[in-house]
């Protein structure tokens, strides 16, 4: 059997080229890193890794050139949306992706109240994570 795809489908599944822009992944979770860091890895971007809040905190304030944030909530120290907040009074325009397997209305609406940008549940496609950091980077 032979699928046909279009050229509107494959173009869909390019990646984008983000050369040049440097992302903080606040994650404490190894497999869940490797998993972002395996699809994002052909963008071109630069990552940065925190395991906690506060290491999010401190590589926000370090590095100016961080254009974009994927935190998850639950963290060991301070929290995801502690630091989100904390961020926030620091880069007010620094787009901030939540990232959690809490995925209730409340909890979505917590991310939010805080400043997140937009909210991912876990888990998530590589299409879903690409789409959403391409929206908010074209903001």
């Amino acid at each position: 059997m032979v699928i046909e795809i279009s050229r509107q489908e494959s173009n869909a599944q390019k990646l984008p080229d983000w050369t040049g822009y440097q992302f903080l992944v606040v994650e404490d979770t190894d497999s869940n890193k490797q998993l972002i860091d395996t699809f994002l890895s052909r963008t071109g971007a630069k990552l940065h890794f925190a395991y906690t809040g506060l290491e999010a905190v401190e590589a926000v304030q370090k590095n100016p050139e961080i254009g974009l944030v994927l935190m998850d909530i639950r963290l060991p120290e301070v929290n995801g949306l502690t630091a989100t907040k904390i961020i926030k009074q620091m880069r007010p325009d620094l787009p901030v992706l939540a990232q959690t397997a809490y995925a209730m209305d409340a909890d979505r609406q917590a991310c939010y109240a805080v400043g997140c940008d937009d909210f991912l549940s876990k888990p998530y496609r590589k299409s879903e994570l690409i789409s959403r950091i391409n929206e908010l980077l074209n903001k």
